[in-house]
């Protein structure tokens, strides 16, 4: 089963690697534009979410190995939407961002089948 598990963080990796270097290009209406010092959020959250997509990738070549980086993956998947409940709540963020916020728990889900079916004795 480890293939599965392979090719599980493998398009987990790709996905935060895209999303990462989007947010981390494309963080605004600055498209195009001298850098914007407003953006600097926005494109430090971006490389934060490529930096875990390296990580994940890191446990695609080796998921028997990085049980470590998939825990931290599942606090920040779970994270990330519980900061993204409470800025919708308190009306800081538009319904779309917080619905778009929940593609993570799926990714956490699966994370925490891996732990559970793979952990170690």
């Amino acid at each position: 089963m480890m293939r599965g598990w392979s090719i599980l963080f493998w398009v987990a990796a790709a996905f935060n690697v895209i999303i990462g270097l989007a947010l981390m290009i494309f963080p605004g209406d600055d498209i195009g534009h001298d850098f914007d010092p407003g953006t600097l959020p926005v494109r430090a959250m971006g490389w934060f979410i490529a930096v875990f997509g390296v990580g994940y990738a890191m446990v695609a070549n080796a998921p028997d190995r990085h049980h470590g980086i998939v825990k931290l993956g599942v606090i920040g998947k779970l994270g990330f939407v519980v900061l993204m409940l409470a800025a919708w709540s308190s009306a800081v963020i538009p319904t779309s961002q917080f619905v778009t916020s929940l593609l993570d728990l799926p990714w956490a889900a699966a994370f925490l089948i891996f732990l559970r079916r793979e952990a170690r004795s």
